[in-house]
């Protein structure tokens, strides 16, 4: 079943999903689910001002550049902060063993500097930041087709370690795949994230159709 985050922590409530196919009782599992998940959220919208974002995407054939403004964010020598910046698809579907087909804001790729492994890029507090980034379509296309031929390899090394002995585990492959990028169906997220406690300090979303240079 699909699993939820709040303020990057795994948000957690009595009888959720699991529960609802025990029982036998989904759609009023379901609502107590989102009841208490939208008083969360409710609750976080109504904290003060954090930080500023300001968000410009732009898209010129196969490549989506996005740039991101960072302000009024407190000074405090103790903050660890970095802004995100997630490419996301509005919809995909596909029919996953849980059963649903429909997969709104689908993350294709979240960037990251240059030759860098982690995600994000830091942000001094007490200035203005301004960062920028150029999601490539293509080469994210031929990434996560090449998921699709790692994962089995990786996920049968891991199922036939725990197993033991002279186990042959095969987990499969995915019956369809879903590496294809459809370019008028793209949104940009920037997001800001405390390091140290996982909060999201302040998000931007830019719906599409984004803008076409030319």
């Amino acid at each position: 079943m699909p699993t939820v985050f709040l303020n990057g922590n795994r948000f957690k409530v009595e009888g959720g999903a699991d529960d609802a196919r025990i029982k036998n009782d989904a759609e009023n599992k379901a609502m107590t689910v989102y009841s208490t998940l939208t008083s969360s959220i409710n609750r976080e919208l109504e904290t003060p001002l954090l930080a500023r974002l300001k968000l410009d995407a732009a898209r010129a054939g196969k490549e989506v550049k996005a740039t991101v403004t960072v302000d009024d964010l407190k000074e405090d020598a103790a903050l660890d902060v970095t802004l995100h910046f997630a490419l996301v698809e509005q919809e995909v579907h596909y029919s996953g063993e849980n059963g649903l087909r429909f997969h709104p804001m689908v993350v294709r790729s979240l960037a990251r500097g240059a030759n860098e492994s982690n995600y994000g890029f830091k942000v001094a507090s007490g200035q203005a930041n301004k960062f920028e980034h150029i999601f490539d379509l293509d080469r994210i296309t031929a990434e996560n087709l090449r998921y699709y031929d790692e994962w089995p390899v990786e996920r049968n090394r891991e199922m036939n370690a725990r197993i033991g002995g002279s186990a042959d585990f095969d987990v499969g492959r995915f019956k369809e795949q879903k590496h294809l990028i459809n370019p008028n169906r793209l949104s940009v997220v920037a997001f800001l994230q405390d390091n140290k406690t996982r909060a999201i300090l302040q998000a931007v979303y830019l719906k599409a159709p984004l803008k076409v240079e030319r």
